[in-house]
This record gives C-alpha cells, sequence and structure tokens, in this order.
C-alpha cells in the first residue's frame, strides 16, 4: 500500500475527524477463577494490544501501584483488575512470552511501574512510538498516530478517572479498551504500509522525545512499600543545617601611593634684590595740612606659590 501519512497533526485537525472505539467484547476479569481461561485466549494470538491504567496521585515522586492491566485481541478485550486480584503466574506467562507479541506504546513506561511492585522479566514488546519514524510519522503520542494512521479520534476523557473504583463505569471501560485495541490496527496498517523513513535529523529528534521523558522520570515510590522509617535522631541530624568553618578575612591590599611634587612657600617683595632701604617715618595724614583725612594703603609683600622644578630652572 501507498504510504501517505502525513508527519504531523495538530488538534486541531484531530477534532474534525470521526471517534474511534473498541466494538468488540469486554471481559472484566475481577477474581482469580477468571484468569486462567483469558490468558489461555491471549496466548493462542500472535499479536495482542498491551495497555496499563494506574490511579492518578497529583504528587510528584508517589507513584500508585498498576490498577488495570489491558490485554486486547483483535475481537476480544480483558481488563485485570490487578488491585483487587494478584499478579498470577499465567498473567506473568503471558507478559514474558516470545511467542505471543504484546504492541503498545510507551511500553517501557508501564513496564518500569510493574516491575516495581512485581517480579516480572517482560518480553516480546512492540512500541509503536519506535516504528513509525520508518514511515514518516514524527508525532509519538498515540492520538497523534491514531490520527495519522487510522484517521480516527481517540478520546481520553477518562485518562485521569479513578481506576481503583468498586465498580468499572461503561466509559472506563470503552476508555480502556479502546487504548489496548487501537494498538493492534496501528501496528497491522503500518506492516500493510510501504515505508518512508523520515530524514535523519527529524528521525533523531523524534526518537529522542520519548527518551527524555524516561530520563526526567523519576524511580516510582510505592505508597505500600516496606521502606525503614528513620529515627527521631536521624530526622534531627538531618534537619541541621551543615556549618562550613569560617575562614579568616585576608587584608585588602593597600594601593601604592605616587609620589607628587611638593610644593614650596616662598616670599618674594615686589621691589628687586638689593641692599634694604631705610623705610622712612610715615606722619599722621590727618596732622598734614590739605589732607583728606584719609589714610593711605601700606604696600604689602606677596606670596607667590611655585614649584620647585621652576625655581631650579632659573
Amino acid at each position: 500500500m501507498k504510504n501517505s501519512f502525513a508527519e504531523n497533526i495538530s488538534k486541531d485537525d484531530i477534532l474534525t475527524l470521526p471517534i474511534v472505539r473498541f466494538e468488540g467484547r469486554i471481559v472484566v476479569v475481577d477474581s482469580v477463577e477468571g484468569i486462567a481461561p483469558a490468558c489461555a485466549d491471549l496466548l493462542s494470538h500472535k499479536i495482542i494490544g498491551f495497555d496499563t491504567e494506574t490511579r492518578p496521585t497529583f504528587k510528584p515522586g508517589i507513584w500508585n501501584t498498576v490498577g488495570l492491566l489491558q490485554l486486547s485481541t483483535p475481537g476480544c478485550c480483558y481488563l485485570f483488575r490487578l488491585c483487587n486480584i494478584p499478579l498470577a503466574p499465567q498473567i506473568i506467562e503471558v507478559l514474558e512470552s516470545t511467542s505471543t507479541i504484546k504492541v503498545g506504546v510507551a511500553v517501557i513506561n508501564d513496564l518500569r511501574v510493574l516491575e516495581t511492585f512485581h517480579h516480572i522479566k517482560p518480553d516480546g514488546f512492540i512500541d509503536i512510538q519506535d516504528m513509525v519514524s520508518e514511515w514518516g510519522i514524527a508525532a509519538q503520542s498515540l492520538r497523534k498516530m491514531a490520527a495519522i494512521i487510522l484517521g480516527g479520534r481517540v478520546s481520553k476523557a477518562q485518562r485521569l478517572s479513578n481506576w481503583n473504583a468498586v465498580a468499572l463505569t461503561p466509559a472506563q471501560q470503552t476508555y480502556a479498551a479502546t487504548d489496548a485495541w487501537i494498538c493492534i490496527e496501528m501496528y497491522e496498517k503500518l506492516m500493510q504500509t510501504d515505508r518512508r523513513p523520515l530524514p535523519r535529523p527529524v528521525q533523531a529528534q523524534a526518537q529522542m522525545q520519548p527518551q527524555a521523558q524516561q530520563a526526567q522520570a523519576s524511580t516510582p515510590t510505592p505508597i505500600h512499600s516496606s521502606t525503614p522509617v528513620p529515627s527521631p535522631a536521624q530526622v534531627q541530624a538531618s534537619a541541621q543545617p551543615k556549618t562550613q568553618p569560617k575562614s579568616k578575612p585576608q587584608p585588602r591590599p593597600q594601593p601604592k601611593s605616587k609620589s607628587k611634587p611638593k610644593l614650596q612657600l616662598t616670599q618674594t617683595n615686589c621691589q628687586p634684590e638689593s641692599q634694604p632701604t631705610a623705610l622712612k617715618p610715615i606722619s599722621d595724614p590727618s596732622s598734614q595740612p590739605g589732607s583728606d583725612n584719609k589714610p593711605k594703603k601700606r604696600r604689602r609683600g606677596i606670596f607667590r606659590l611655585r614649584l620647585s622644578s621652576r625655581k631650579q630652572n632659573k
């Protein structure tokens, strides 16, 4: 089949597409008696869809245990309620089987949570996110990939609902079954279409997006884990701030003073250098006839400021 897939799609374009949902049979497995026949049916198929649902916590660093495990065939989807039943050996056999391929989206995130709370060694999984770049698709979310590959819109209205509720609503069951079943539909459509790989820069960027999300995701901390409680002394010791030794203040370097030429104060007279002349006594001007009774001003020496360098030049 000729490849006509778009590289990406906008949210507005997705809203114009028709709704795609699972129309087959949905079996809710919430008792131990229903595990064996469900797993026997799953192992009889070569390809099945895989997904999990976890009750949201809205708290960073804390993850709940997996509440629902969805394993779907093309015509029937089994919803294993792990909040009510154990992860039985029959279910582990399906997850570790290499003859039955499990197809999903962001598989590594779901398996990380399962491996945290259960001792399993999953095998035979295929992630659609790792495949689509070979068909010229850069989108990575399930909703966008389904819109590009299948031309339909997947509803995500029930994603943040309570998956540990006493009974699942019909809307929750349809949502959970669709997420697992649609992975089979996308995989088969890709296998029937000619490949058209993305250019290397675009392909590398598309592959780095899920890897960056996985690196940023912190290791899940189970709520009901057997983590040792610290003693009050340890809590008090960790709460005290660590004091660092104070360093002695070093003296600041003083700037070097530049030598400036010194100023010398010299006294000079208006008369040239010669022998001093005798001063005549000045009589009282008021006693002389024809005087205007105004005292005359005396001429005094003038102090001048000279640089020593100028004096030496003279």
